[in-house]
């Protein structure tokens, strides 16, 4: 019997600017050889590059992926890892679907697993010692396109990943070393790039608020009627070293829960809070123009819009298409001197039928009461 670890996804909610990723529990299917032979497993995986990227003001990458060997300490270190497998063509390729993390990623065939790849880059000094991996990275993007042939299908896969240069790291030269490995049948590839690293800018203190965003963030005294604090982690740090608290709120409805995600997010200084903000808000207006979303200005902190994803409070919107229950609903964002805070309503496939979901009057009450909350305790002080 051929043993084939698979995986359900418990449950998804990604935001515009942040996302809320369930974990996977592995379920152990049997499957005997003659079923296993038949499967459309990896033939053929190569890595075909891996190289590191710079890192704008708007905290994006360049559009071009224009390639940079040298960076500072205290800036953001972007990696771009690709690469290709090939298998079998299955006869009905639109049932095909791929689940990625940021270590794995595993692709379907129907409901049973066919690929299952586990990545791996390290970053090594000049000695051999390792000094990051995986895990100390955030992921930005990744995807992939296939190409079915008469015989087989080419899969090409991107990544992006993203880390802050740690002021701890020694000027030099540093090795980055990633391995794709597909466990289902042991293929595996290497590869190797070089980066080198000099000596970077003291950050600077948090200005003019520098109250840590726990003591801000929306508790269970500060709740709306009917809402409750369901999970926080209030000790984040952002990439460059700051604050940053995560909440998430729930709202019994009917036979559902409405929910929201809100983050409270520090900056250095009021001038990078502002073009985080700007960049959002730009965001936002350019995917208005398509017709995906309204913005509304509003008057909250400094500044503050409404993003309306009215679209997505229909069940026939072309994103709910069975591969996820959950989705990003409307947001409002705002800043506040060096802070901006992002309040996301999660929508809920099943509740949208029976028109269950976040109001943006509910989105704009919480965050109306958060932006009273750090004038509050900014003017206070720690």
């Amino acid at each position: 019997m051929a043993m084939i670890v698979g995986s359900t996804v418990l449950g998804l909610a990604a935001a515009e600017a942040n996302q809320r990723i369930l974990r996977h529990e592995p379920i152990f299917l049997e499957l005997n050889p003659e079923v296993a032979r038949a499967l459309p497993l990896t033939q053929i995986l190569k890595i075909t590059y891996l190289g590191t990227v710079g890192w704008d003001d708007t905290r994006q990458f360049p559009p071009d992926f224009a390639s940079k060997e040298e960076f500072r300490q205290g800036d953001i270190l972007g990696i771009l890892l690709n690469y290709t497998y090939t298998c079998k063509n299955p006869q009905n390729a639109e049932i095909w679907k791929s689940v990625g993390e940021n270590e794995e990623e595993f692709v379907y065939y129907g409901e049973i697993l066919v690929s299952y790849f586990k990545i791996s880059i390290g970053l090594y000094d000049s000695q051999g010692n390792l000094v990051a991996n995986t895990s100390d990275m955030k992921i930005l993007r990744g995807g992939g396109r296939s190409d079915h042939l008469v015989n087989i299908t080419n899969n090409s896969m991107y990544r992006g990943y993203y880390m802050l240069v740690s002021y701890s790291w020694v000027p030099g030269y540093y090795t980055i070393k990633a391995s794709v490995k597909e466990l289902l049948t042991g293929l595996t590839d290497t590869s190797e790039a070089t980066v080198y690293f000099t000596v970077g800018p003291i950050p600077e203190a948090p200005n003019p608020i520098s109250v840590h965003t726990r003591l801000m963030i929306l508790g269970s005294e500060d709740m709306p009627e009917g809402w409750v604090v369901a999970v926080q982690d209030p000790n984040q740090t952002t990439l460059e070293g700051y604050a940053m608290s995560v909440g998430f709120y729930t709202k019994p409805a009917g036979d559902f829960e409405k929910q929201i995600q809100l983050e409270v997010i520090q900056f250095s200084n009021i001038e990078a809070a502002t073009q985080n903000f700007e960049s959002r808000l730009e965001g936002m207006l350019l995917t208005e123009k398509y017709g995906h979303v309204k913005v509304t200005m509003l008057e909250l902190g400094d500044s503050g819009f409404l993003a309306d994803f009215s679209e997505r409070r229909d069940p026939s919107w072309s994103g709910w298409d069975g591969s996820t229950s959950y989705a990003s609903g409307s947001g409002v964002v705002f800043r506040k001197d060096n802070l901006v805070a992002i309040a996301v309503g999660i929508y809920e496939f099943e509740a949208i039928k029976q028109d269950i979901y976040v109001t943006n009057e509910e989105l704009i009450e919480f965050a109306g009461i958060q932006a009273a909350k750090i004038l509050a305790v900014a003017e206070i002080g720690e």
